[in-house]
Order: C-alpha cells, then structure tokens, then sequence
C-alpha cells in the first residue's frame, strides 16, 4: 500500500496578515525571520508578493524604512562614541550588501543578478508551457526583489 502525501496550501494572507508582517520588516527583520515570526513559511510570503505588486512595493518600501531608521542612528550615535557599534551592528546585518563586511569568497548582489538573469534565459529555453514559465520566472523575480 502506498501513501501519498498530500500538499496543504495555506490560507492566503489577509491584509491584516500583510500589514503586520510589512511592520515586522520595517523594524529590520529579514523576509524569513518574518514569515517564522508569523507561523507561515518563506515560499508562501514570496508566493504573496509574487501575486500582489501592492505588497511587493510596500515590502520593498519597509526594508527601506528599517534601513533608514539605521542610518538615522548611525549618524546621531556617531555624535556620541559610546553608542554607535550597535547601529552599526545594525546595518551590518539588514544590508550586508552594503554594509556588511567583504569576505573573498563572498558573492555580489549583481553577481546574483547575472546567474538569476542566465537563469531566467535557460527557463525560457527549456520551458515550452507559456504559463508555467511566468509563473515561475514571476516566482524567481519576487526572490530577486528581496534581495536588492
């Protein structure tokens, strides 16, 4: 006898779900550690955001807010010496790309951007269902958006 394992869909998220993960990411939480926050696994959030340009752009607008709000610190904290590390701590780790220390090994934001572009070429090479071949780049352009 064989057991099938059957996929459980969420329920979609709800403005009142959205708004509160959006608060929760403007406070610099990272899109995963927001969707752990709200019992709700990552691919779901992106699935939203892929399905939602609203959402997409508010998201897009928190990760900005958090950012902002660090360089505020940074910039007022840097008047007093005795307080400026923890911004930076910050900042290091909302934007490593920006922020974050260089490691030798470590891959660019635009380096991402080439391989999902080279990525994005290979899909519409190989994928001949027009629809399941948006749906899929839809998917991997809302995975990009989180990162830049």
């Amino acid at each position: 006898m064989t057991t099938t394992k059957r996929k459980t869909k969420k329920k979609a998220l709800s403005a009142t779900d959205k708004n509160g993960f959006l608060a929760v990411v403007a406070l610099g939480a990272s899109l995963d550690t927001a969707a752990r926050y709200f019992k709700r696994e990552p691919e779901e959030i992106l699935d939203a955001l892929t399905d939602d340009a609203d959402f997409q752009r508010d998201f897009k607008q928190a990760q900005e807010q958090a950012e902002v709000f660090f360089l505020k610190q940074v910039k007022t904290a840097a008047l007093d010496a005795k307080n400026w590390r923890a911004a930076t701590w910050s900042l290091e780790r909302l934007r490593p790309d920006r922020y974050g220390r260089v490691k030798a090994d470590a891959v660019s934001v635009e380096e991402i951007k080439t391989l999902f572009a080279r990525l994005r070429a290979t899909i519409a090479a190989e994928f001949t269902d027009e629809t399941e071949r948006q749906k899929l780049e839809a998917k991997l352009d809302a995975l990009l958006q989180t990162l830049s």
